[in-house]
């Protein structure tokens, strides 16, 4: 289909007044009530008169307030005010299913005219689920839902032809290697944009997941429709194997696990020649077929990396085999992981040979401090270095190594937590000399107490890179931070764009004078009750920020009545913030009536887009005057948690969101989710813009959906 080519309107104006069922106001039923309504009124029998007044009312406003909707929006779609008519129709629709067609008929023709036709289908749908079958009009119904699914059809295969390649290409690119194969075999046109026309199907082969055939016929059909050309990655799990056989075919070894999908890929790579392998990752090698497929892929193998159990005995001469066979190596990174992972596995000797030095290096192990200096002094380019500690570490000592001897150091990341062991360094090629200037990004996370020393070498660390620092993320609870950062206010931080800093003790004002220097900032994240100071409220108030998080950790500690105002004009008067979180470290320590005045400062006059509660929980009635005061605001992104159960005034608050597009409900304990429930929102967002609703609970489990269909089962449990 050529670009000039269009798909022909599935409406025309006007087409919704002939199918109309009701043509004239017809008052006789509801007058009938009402008289009924009257004379029980005149017998004394009042209940039974409230009961027909209301009766009446309810046959005035469902029959003869639908039949002026319906006409006013026929009237609309001729003046092609689509979006009043849509509205018209939608507010004549009842909540309870109706038995007349007409509604249905002149929504959906509304939408087809706005170009809507998956919102027409949608309204097709239903109509024929809620006007009886032994109707005249369902049958008509349904060959419109028919008629327009074709439609549909046509039009998702003419918007692909519309839509730039580079668009598709970057869209394929996302998907695994199975969905990619799937898309191919649908039909001719994706067959040839999937494997004919875009150069990066083959770009990387990893048969280390599940994402290729698991038997031989598939295995085999993959393996011989790979464009040997275009692999520029491959991944291969060695383990257990001691050679490689070249007469090894999907045949002679079935490809049911990893293993001999790895020993057929890496046969077939060899004997079909894919030549142009750049990237080659390795798990678990052993001496034999890694220097194999290293001879192979010599000539044009840049990058190389090695993942191994700290129990395989080959992983200490993989990097010197490596080095001797590829002289075009740049990059080899090891990844060992294991139970105890010490400095003996003699990671260090300098590679001369091919001129590689360790570049970076991810440490999550027992550190013993010798090693670790003679490894960081013998490591002059050093750039990027991840500490994982425990508590038994001496921290003050290795902070003060890392300082002597990393001179070109530009990522330190220093984390005391339990973690399981990994060691994973990245070596390169010498970049020649590189400028000692300073830290680009420091994170320190030290929550031990009673370590002296570690302020003085956090200081230190600081200082040295006050120029260059961009990231700084600081939660050393136990040390006097505000006296470090003052001396670096002083000194000039004018690039900092992201800070994370937890602090609870120390002097507002050094925090004020640090927060006025970062002038450049741009992403904060303030943890602890010192933050919560009107005087340091009103210096982030200054910074151009775009990202806010404020986060009350002490659980003991409730912020004054000055903190909630100022924190009300602070979020008024930042009109850059797009994103903002505000939290709490538990219910108690809530001030009365806080988050809600807070929601009506964001609704009235606000940039927020993001908006992130979860660290507040809040019963039904809380989130109900929260919801009530965003309804009208510009936010787009909701993340909220509850004590109890979504309520029913939660979600009628809910429906009138004009902007919302994403909403996360957070339950603290495993809870139960009403499909009910579900249904009912999901219908009444119908005409609105597409929500994405995510309701998770602890253990990582959720549900998330944009349709009635998310959770299936009644009472579906988490």
């Amino acid at each position: 289909m050529s670009p000039s080519e269009e798909l022909p309107l599935s409406a025309q104006p006007g087409d919704a007044f002939p199918l109309l069922t009701v043509r004239a106001l017809d008052a006789t039923a509801t007058y009938d009530v009402f008289e009924r309504g009257k004379h029980a009124y005149a017998l004394k029998n009042y209940t039974e008169a409230a009961a027909l007044f209301t009766l009446a009312l309810q046959t005035l406003q469902s029959d003869l307030l639908s039949v002026i909707l319906l006409h006013r929006a026929a009237a609309y779609e001729m003046e092609q005010k689509y979006d009043l008519a849509v509205i018209d129709c939608h507010r004549a629709i009842p909540d309870e299913p109706s038995p007349r067609a007409d509604a249905y008929f002149a929504k959906a023709n509304a939408l087809l005219l706005q170009n809507d036709l998956n919102g027409a289908f949608r309204v097709y749908e239903k109509g024929t689920k809620c006007v009886p079958q032994s109707s005249t009009q369902h049958a008509e119904l349904v060959t419109r839902r028919d008629q327009l699914l074709v439609e549909l059809d046509k039009q998702n295969r003419w918007m692909a032809r519309r839509l730039p390649l580079e668009l598709v290409y970057n869209v394929l690119s996302y998907l695994p290697m199975r969905s990619r194969a799937q898309l191919a075999s649908t039909c001719r046109f994706w067959h040839n944009i999937v494997l004919r026309n875009w150069a990066d199907m083959w770009a990387t082969i990893d048969v280390t997941t599940k994402d290729v055939p698991k038997y031989s016929r598939g295995m085999d059909r993959f393996l011989q429709a790979v464009s040997p050309d275009q692999v520029s990655t491959v991944k291969l799990d060695l383990y257990d194997v001691t050679t490689i056989d070249l007469g090894v075919t999907v045949d002679t070894v079935k490809p049911t696990d990893i293993i001999n999908r790895s020993r057929c890929t890496a046969a077939a790579m060899v004997r079909l020649n894919w030549n142009n392998i750049v990237v080659l990752e390795i798990h678990n090698p052993s001496e034999s077929p890694f220097c194999s497929i290293l001879e192979f892929v010599k000539d044009t193998l840049q990058i190389l990396k090695i993942r191994s159990a700290h129990d395989n005995n080959y992983h200490a001469h993989a990097l010197d085999d490596a080095a001797r066979i590829c002289p075009n190596l740049r990059s080899v990174t090891q990844s060992i992981t294991g139970r105890r992972i010490g400095f003996d596995l003699q990671l260090g000797p300098v590679l001369h040979p091919s001129d590689l030095h360790l570049a970076q290096l991810i440490l999550s192990s027992p550190i013993a401090s010798g090693a670790l200096a003679q490894l960081l002094e013998n490591s002059p380019y050093l750039t990027s270095l991840v500490v994982n500690a425990d508590s038994s570490t001496h921290h003050t000592g290795i902070l003060r190594m890392i300082h002597r001897h990393c001179r070109v150091l530009r990522t330190l990341s220093y984390i005391e937590g339990h973690s399981s062991s990994k060691l994973e360094p990245t070596y390169s090629l010498s970049p020649g000399a590189l400028p000692n200037d300073g830290l680009q990004s420091l994170e320190i996370q030290i929550r031990t107490s009673g370590i002296d020393g570690t302020d003085k070498v956090l200081g230190m660390i600081l200082r040295a890179s006050c120029s260059t620092l961009e990231t700084l993320k600081i939660d050393a609870v136990h040390t006097n931070v505000s006296d470090i950062l003052q001396s670096c206010a002083l000194k000039g931080i004018t690039r900092l764009r992201t800070l994370d800093i937890k602090q609870s003790c120390g002097l507002s004002s050094d925090l004020c004078q640090f927060i006025s220097a970062c002038r450049s900032l741009e992403i904060a994240t303030f943890r602890g009750s010192l933050f919560w100071c009107p005087e340091v409220l009103s210096s982030i108030q200054q910074l151009p920020l775009r990202r806010l998080a404020m986060i009350m950790d002490d659980k003991d500690t409730k912020p004054c009545n000055d903190a909630a105002s100022s924190m009300k004009t602070l979020i008024a008067q930042m009109h850059e913030l797009s994103n903002f979180t505000i939290g709490f470290g538990s219910q108690h320590n809530l001030p009365d009536h806080f988050v809600v005045e807070v929601a009506q400062v964001i609704g009235d006059n606000s940039s927020i887009r993001e908006l992130d509660l979860q660290s507040i929980p809040m019963s039904n009635s809380q989130l109900v005057r929260v919801l009530d005061n965003l309804k009208d605001s510009q936010v787009r992104k909701l993340k909220l948690e509850l004590l109890t159960r979504i309520g029913v005034k939660v979600l009628k608050v809910l429906k009138s969101f004009i902007h919302l597009e994403y909403l996360q409900v957070h339950y603290p304990v495993k809870r139960s989710i009403e499909k009910r429930v579900l249904d009912d929102f999901f219908d009444s967002r119908e005409s609105e813009r597409l929500l994405v609703l995510k309701i998770t609970t602890p253990m990582g489990q959720y549900v998330k959906g944009s349709r009635r269909t998310t959770v299936a089962p009644h009472e579906t449990s988490l």
